[in-house]
């Protein structure tokens, strides 16, 4: 079971997401990070283990607000061994091209000051609740990552998404925004529709509610790939093996 940790921005500052009521978000306290600053907080995470996959979420994005790209393009050049999955609210292809672009140039402006490499690859996240029309990501943007977009309301997004699984590109989350922080545990409900629907190689990763080992074991039964999490790792309550950074099931 992989388990990415999820970083989310606002104005700056990393904040604790909680049930997707982005308004009543608060900047991080967390027992691993002095303070809610973008590099410490990625820090803290990155010394409980060597965690291949980061996801961001650029909540001003979003939020139809500027894109946070100095502050991307800062992390990407300081973590360089980090595969980062970003969501900055992309809402088409050509919104997509123009991000890669942007994230580019400013990527090649700081390594030429600050004599740093360019950063690598991300895994851009194009989430539901933003884009604005299905399309076949299979063929469109493979190597995208697509998040299904589930608030309190229901599905956020073109119901095409739901109904054309064969779009899908092989990495998707299921982004349970109600469960975000609320320790209620993930929705498994709406994972197991998503999982019949599923195609394989389809990977399929839960975001939202996993508290502890044995909601990894729930989710694992699932047939689930991995999770985002972020309330668990900084209180501790999900213990990852410094080494291998799967979480530790007794």
């Amino acid at each position: 079971m992989r388990i990415i940790p999820v970083i989310d921005l606002l104005n700056g500052q990393v904040v604790h997401a909680q049930r997707g009521q982005r308004n009543a978000y608060r900047p991080l306290m967390s027992p691993l990070s002095a303070n809610p600053c973008p590099e410490s907080v990625v820090s803290a995470l990155l010394s409980l283990a060597p965690f291949g996959q980061l996801y961001i979420a650029d909540l001003n994005a979003i939020q139809q607000q500027a894109p946070q790209w100095s502050l991307l393009c800062t992390l990407t050049q300081r973590f360089p061994h980090v595969q980062w999955w970003i969501d900055s609210g992309l809402s088409s292809l050509q919104a997509l091209v123009e991000a890669d672009a942007a994230l580019t140039a400013q990527s090649l402006a700081l390594s030429c000051r600050q004599g740093l490499s360019p950063p690598p690859t991300v895994r851009w996240v194009l989430g539901s609740e933003t884009f604005l029309n299905a399309v076949n990501l299979q063929t469109a943007a493979p190597n995208c990552v697509l998040s299904l977009d589930f608030g309190l309301e229901g599905f956020r997004g073109d119901p095409l998404w739901l109904s054309s699984p064969h779009w899908w590109p092989n990495t998707v989350i299921v982004m349970s925004l109600s469960q975000v922080g609320a320790q209620e545990g993930p929705d498994v409900a709406q994972l197991s529709r998503i999982c019949a629907a599923a195609n394989a190689p389809q990977q399929l990763f839960a975001a939202g509610g996993v508290r502890h080992a044995d909601d990894v074991k729930v989710l694992r039964a699932l047939g689930v790939t991995g999770a985002l999490v972020a309330t668990a790792l900084h209180q501790g309550t999900l213990h990852i093996h410094p080494i291998t950074a799967e979480p530790i099931i007794e």
